[in-house]
């Protein structure tokens, strides 16, 4: 009867240990996504911009090209920022306090003002549907935030 050396059986368990131990190993990538292809993380945030047309995105940057521009004897328009389903359109407004945008007819100056520069039935082209399209108020005195409303659909709230 052959009997295997002790040397021979520990080589044996040795590449048994080593065979499972690569299983193993292959098991634990897998499942954390070094070996499956599949993603299970959340996206990067960095990508987000990919989620972004490039109408909207070509829009925003020749709108900031020719920005800032004065709007009226007392407001500039100086930018527009975009993420994902949102674009934000910033002004400044000269003479004007936290104080005087809280009286309602004040703001409601405002609010017409940006609402009769883009008036709801002709304010979105089609690559902005579904965008929400936010308008901020800064005071140019002291860069106090002075109003901010959101316009969604046809609707529009302060926000």
């Amino acid at each position: 009867m052959d009997t295997i050396s002790g040397a021979t059986r520990r080589n044996i368990t040795l590449i048994i240990l080593a065979i499972i131990a690569i299983f193993l190993l292959a098991g634990i990538f897998y499942a954390t996504g070094i070996l499956n292809k599949q993603e299970t993380a959340e996206p990067d945030p960095s990508a987000s911009i990919a989620l972004l047309s490039q109408d909207m995105i070509e829009y925003a940057e020749d709108l900031n090209d020719v920005l800032p521009q004065r709007q009226g004897l007392n407001t500039t328009f100086d930018s527009v920022a975009i993420a994902p389903e949102k674009m934000f359109y910033y002004y400044s407004v000269q003479n004007l306090t936290l104080d005087d945008v809280s009286v309602p007819s004040v703001r409601d100056s405002l609010y017409t003002e940006a609402e009769n520069r883009i008036p709801c039935t002709l304010w979105r082209p089609l690559f902005m549907q579904g965008v929400e399209v936010t308008f901020t108020y800064f005071s140019a005195d002291n860069g106090d935030k002075l109003l901010s409303f959101s316009r969604s659909e046809d609707r529009c709230h302060e926000g």
